[in-house]
């Protein structure tokens, strides 16, 4: 996969291209808008395309740097997650120790902060100090459902691109292309995932959401004709899955409407 297979925001991709080509890279970046947006992946593409050996805006996918981004093992790539709720301020701590030093097999180091407004204040305050003095080899980009939960001085310093909400007429288009799935599926989960075409595809292959479109399914054709049982199984299935009970209420009013 490359930045040209990023669906649904091509704005943001032909800038981040044209800044490969005319080698002219920002050291910061922040990816902004709801998960599911296809910011993670964007992030990655463009990472692999600049750790690529023979880029052209973007990653090849033969040379060696690209299969090692592809088999997650490329030492110059830096990729940081909560530990937990949080982003601690040693991961910060440790990430800065690994940039300080040059990179292992090309000219730069790409660290990607996945949900960075879970950093800690001492985390964020940790990073400031990278961002104040960047290093010239290292491209930071942080993940964000909202830009204004990080540190006011953290978002100056860095290129903001907000990923919008993709278009259903595209999404469903994508579905239907890549998976051969029928138009009432394809649309079930367009609808359902709301502009997310990342948690489109997510949901797709996940066994998980299949049950709960079937269940919830099931009761929405139900509910009119409850029993004293009925209801029951069905607090039964909610107390079973309570993480996706929201899930099982949108799939309800979907099949509704």
């Amino acid at each position: 996969m490359s930045l040209e297979d990023i669906i649904g925001q091509e704005k943001i991709i032909d800038t981040l291209k044209k800044s490969i080509v005319k080698q002219n890279i920002f050291h910061a970046y922040i990816f902004e808008g709801p998960d599911g947006m296809g910011k993670k992946k964007a992030a990655f593409n463009f990472a692999k395309a600049v750790l690529c050996i023979q880029p052209d805006g973007d990653s090849c996918g033969k040379c060696t740097a690209c299969h090692k981004m592809d088999s997650n093992a490329h030492p110059d790539y830096i990729f940081i997650e909560p530990d937990g709720i949080n982003i601690k301020y040693v991961q910060i701590e440790d990430m800065q120790k690994s940039i300080s030093k040059k990179p292992i097999e090309g000219q730069n180091t790409v660290v990607v902060i996945n949900k960075s407004d879970s950093m800690t204040v001492r985390a964020q305050n940790r990073l400031l100090k990278t961002l104040e003095e960047p290093n010239a080899h290292v491209i930071i980009i942080l993940l964000t459902h909202n830009a204004n939960m990080l540190l006011p001085t953290i978002v100056s310093r860095c290129m903001i691109l907000k990923f919008k909400p993709v278009s259903d007429s595209v999404i469903k288009n994508y579905l239907r292309k890549k998976y051969n799935i029928s138009e009432n599926d394809a649309g079930v989960l367009t609808t359902f995932c709301n502009g997310r075409i990342e948690l489109a595809e997510e949901l797709y292959l996940s066994d998980g959401f299949k049950e709960i479109r079937q269940k919830s399914i099931d009761m929405a054709k139900k509910i009119s004709v409850f029993k004293e049982e009925d209801i029951w199984e069905m607090i039964s299935i909610f107390e079973k899955q309570k993480e996706n009970a929201i899930d099982f209420l949108d799939m309800i009013e979907y099949w509704y409407r």
